[in-house]
Order: C-alpha cells, then structure tokens, then sequence
C-alpha cells in the first residue's frame, strides 16, 4: 500500500486490498489530501480501521476522534467500500439523524405527538444553539454553556431542567443503542424550582365555584362542570366523543389517543354529570365530540370577571384552566380522600407528581385539620401525690 498522485490531479490517494466475494481487489481511495504526509497519515488510519472492522474489535478514541472530523466526501467513499458498518457509522452521522431514530424510537414506544413536538424543539434548539454537528458534540462544556445561557435569557429554572432532562434522555439512548460510548451531562445539576417559580396556579374556593357556574352561560357551563369533576385536561376535554360516554354503567372512557399519558383510562361518571350530559348526547352521533368547542383563554377569563372573580390572586397565583383540575385533585384530598384514589382519578403515574404539582392544600386546611384533632386526655395528680414525689426527689 503506498499513496500516489496522478497527473493534473491535486489530490493523492492510495490503493487497499479488501476481501470480496471474488476474492482480493484493489479499492482506491481519495485522500483530499494535497500534502503527502497527510496523504500518509490518512492512509495509516485507515489501515487501523480496516483492522478493527475485520477483527470486530471497538474503535480507539483516535480513530472515533478522526471520523468525527471526518471530511463527508471521504466518508462517503469509506462507507462505499464497506470501511463503516452501520456501529462505527453510527459515530459520524449527523446528530440530527440521530434525533430522528430517537423520536421514531420514542412514537413505537408509545410517545405522544404533544411531547414529541416539545422534544424535537428543545433537541433542535440545543444542536442550534450548540452548533452540534456529531454526537460527540453535545459534550459537557458546550451543554452547560448552552443551558447557562438560557438561564441569561431569562428562562425559568423549570424549563431549563427540562432541557437538561431531554438531552440526557436522548444521549442515554444513543448509549443504549450503542451509538455513543458514554456521556456526562449528568453531572449537570438540576436548578431549585421552588426558588424561582414563574407559573403558581391556586385552587378555586367553594364559594367561587357557585359563582363561576352560576355565572358561566349554559353552553359552557357544562364544560366547566365535567372539568372540575373528572380533572380531564382541556385537550382531552376536546376529544371527548359521544361513544366515550356510558350513562348506563355511570363511566367514561378516555381512549389511549386522547389521554396525554397514552393510556385508556375508565373514569366513573360523578352523579351530577349524567343528566347533563344525557341531553347533550341526545342527538349526537357515536363519532361527535361532546365539548367542542372549548372555550379560549379570553372567554375563560370574560366568565371569571363575570362572576366576580380575578385571575390573579394578592400572592400572583392564577387561576387559569388547567387550574380546574387542580381545584378537582384539590377537593378530592379536602374531602379525605386517600392520596392512592386521588392519583387514580387524576391518571396521574406518582403520588408525588400529585402532591407536587396539584395539592394546592394551604394553612385554612391544615387549621381545620388541627382544630378536628382531638385533645389528649392526662389525669392530673393530685396535690398530696405531687408533694410526695418532690419529696422523693428532694432525697
């Protein structure tokens, strides 16, 4: 094997012998080279990487450093002569492609198309941002460095902890799939939330209820109403169809393509829903939505100030309509029951997502919960037992 340069060519390439099929042939090679030396050092490693392909040995860290900075042109000529299996391509194909397997990957899995929309944006922004070309740059210093700056840019310490999250999900699946040796984004720490929390959202009183229904036209009412007593998300809300409904067995079904966590779910009906919802089936085909169409933020907040009600509250905390579903988990836990059931109700996959994000329980309930503990009851001794037992102790 030695490399030469043909006459009026620039470049200098070098002839390697591959087993094939019909035996032994010859396979030129353009180096891109206009240096010998070059030439020669791109000749060597590749002798290197034919080895570790015919032997089915991993690649050394200089031979993965090289690929990765591999000339596209030269790639493409190594893969056509059988030099990059798809493990060691895997190390010099664009990340994008990569991200494109992981969703993929992700949509067999089960994943919806809401969350992958968010992944594929927060994955895109970081290779943006980070001017990732291969997997190997989506290292330590240019993540953090990118997640710093969207600290700078004023993001809120939840949605950058939820960038770190996608990123490393994402790399620990290229692991997985052996596509990368390893990584540390991990050792990136996750920001305080509490200590910097832009979106609080309250649980609506009892007496606000009244109002906000009483208040609430007829065409919305009952969408409000089957929010505040099934927790459905205003999304899910809006798939609800007729043939979902059973007011025979008092149940409603929330199809694995209309629940956010992909999961059919049945719900049992509250007892206040079934006359309601019987005449707004009544003349519904088995495919119709039933709330269609949901009210928008600007009619959701026209019928709070209707009622009387503001938005926000003295401390900022917004009532908005997902709110309603935590004002549902809310009176669920108000009312005693277990955290378990409540859970279950809520399709929630944790106690502790429930506890977290929609126990919006405060000092009213833990002061109505002191005042139902019961006292303890002591007999107190009397004087002469009192005057004894000082004495003992005196001795």
């Amino acid at each position: 094997m030695n490399v030469y340069k043909q006459n009026n060519r620039p470049n200098w390439y070098f002839a390697i012998m591959l087993n094939n099929e019909r035996g032994r042939g010859q396979k030129v090679v353009n180096t891109l080279a206009r240096d010998k030396r070059v030439a020669v050092e791109v000749m060597r490693k590749t002798r290197l990487l034919a080895e570790s392909v015919e032997a089915g040995m991993p690649l050394t860290t200089e031979l993965r450093r090289w690929l990765n900075q591999m000339h596209p042109t030269l790639r493409q000529r190594l893969a056509t002569i059988g030099l990059l299996e798809d493990q060691v391509d895997a190390t010099v194909r664009s990340v994008r492609e990569h991200i494109e397997d992981y969703l993929k990957s992700c949509r067999f899995e089960g994943m919806g198309l809401d969350y992958e929309k968010v992944k594929r944006s927060q994955l895109e922004r970081a290779i943006r941002e980070t001017k990732a070309k291969r997997l190997t740059d989506l290292n330590l210093e240019r993540v953090s460095t990118f997640l710093h700056s969207l600290r700078e840019q004023g993001r809120s310490p939840r949605t950058i902890n939820q960038n770190r999250a996608t990123l490393i999900a994402f790399l620990n699946w290229c692991v997985k799939h052996d596509r990368l040796p390893s990584h540390r984004l991990d050792r990136i720490p996750r920001l305080d939330e509490d200590a910097d929390r832009r979106l609080v959202r309250r649980a609506a009183t009892e007496d606000e209820l009244d109002r906000f229904l009483a208040a609430a036209p007829e065409n919305r009412r009952l969408i409000y109403q089957t929010a505040l007593l099934t927790g459905l998300r205003r999304k899910e809300l809006s798939r609800i169809e007729k043939r979902d409904v059973d007011l025979a067995s008092g149940t409603l079904m929330v199809r694995a393509e209309v629940s956010k966590t992909n999961k059919a779910e049945v719900l049992p009906l509250h007892e206040q829903l079934r006359g309601p919802l019987l005449k707004r089936i009544k003349r519904l085909r088995p495919c119709d939505t039933i709330f269609n169409p949901i009210p928008r933020m600007k009619t959701y907040r026209r019928d709070l100030k209707r009622a009387g009600i503001s938005y926000l509250d003295a401390q900022g905390r917004q009532l908005d309509f997902h709110a309603l579903r935590g004002t549902f988990a809310t009176r669920l836990l108000r009312q005693g029951i277990p955290p378990s059931i409540a859970r279950r109700l809520t399709r929630h996959q944790s106690v502790k997502t429930l506890e977290k994000h929609y126990d919006k329980l405060g000092f009213d309930d833990a002061e109505a919960a002191m005042k139902q503990l019961p006292g303890l009851k002591s007999k107190q001794p009397d004087r002469k037992q009192a005057r004894s037992s000082a004495d003992t102790e005196r001795e």
